[in-house]
């Protein structure tokens, strides 16, 4: 499981532990609801003040349609607060807006950035807003809650989680061999990489001054950094914690 969050494929880890590939994928599948489970009970009601949404695309084998990788990524914390896997289209976009809004703390809405696509655009400001009837006017108006602050980037040969999600997941990888044959399997890795990404590993930009060890910096992980762990886990802690209650 270590190694396949580190971008190794099934195909690799099978001929480098010696397990079949159906065991591999089995305890991917285990390890991918688990980390499901978990990111919907601690995730929620969280509160974010600013909000990067971003779209990967990427192919699955035997489909000329890419696929969409819909990521809402919490600037601050660097926690990857909702990731969905789906179509390019508006009602994918507004699936994606909808569990953003369902993970968010009741109250006024974060900063809001993403790049120039137009779905992403109609798709947020559908919840922010009401129609309103104009003298002299047939259609009524959509005005946008002015609590709402958001706006686009127009990204130029750079990224924001592309390397963060690419590196660790074989499946997001350009001119890759390991594409993965249906969304459910491309869900698995980017879910189970997700949960390793804030809990198991390090980010520098999150260490911070060490105060009672002796070295000068303490390094923390994305959940040591949003308090929801005191300490990097091990796979194994991830695995093996039972689910807090409800």
């Amino acid at each position: 499981m270590t190694a396949r969050s580190e971008g190794v494929d099934v195909a690799a880890a099978s001929r480098i532990f010696a397990h079949d590939e159906r065991t591999v994928q089995r305890w991917l599948a285990r390890g991918a609801h688990h980390a499901e489970r978990w990111h919907a009970r601690l995730l929620r009601n969280g509160v974010c003040r600013h909000l990067q949404w971003d779209e990967l695309v990427t192919k699955l084998r035997g489909v000329k349609e890419r696929v969409g990788v819909w990521v809402a990524l919490d600037a601050h914390t660097k926690l990857i607060l909702v990731i969905r896997c789906g179509g390019r289209t508006r009602v994918d976009a507004q699936w994606f807006v909808h569990e953003v809004w369902s993970q968010l703390a009741p109250g006024a809405p974060p900063v809001f950035t993403t790049a120039g696509l137009q779905q992403s655009y109609d798709a947020l400001t559908a919840p922010f807003g009401h129609w309103v009837s104009e003298a002299g006017k047939r259609w009524p108006a959509w005005p946008v809650d002015p609590r709402l602050w958001y706006g686009q980037l127009h990204k130029i040969k750079s990224g924001r989680v592309n390397l963060t999600l690419r590196e660790p997941i074989a499946s997001l990888s350009r001119r890759t061999w390991s594409l993965a044959q249906d969304e459910h399997r491309l869900w698995m890795p980017i879910e189970w990489g997700r949960a390793h990404y804030h809990f198991c590993r390090y980010h520098e930009a999150l260490r911070v001054l060490a105060t009672r060890s002796g070295h000068r910096y303490r390094s923390r992980t994305l959940a040591m950094a949003a308090g929801l762990a005191h300490r990097r886990w091990r796979v194994s802690d991830l695995l093996l914690l039972p689910l807090p209650p409800a």
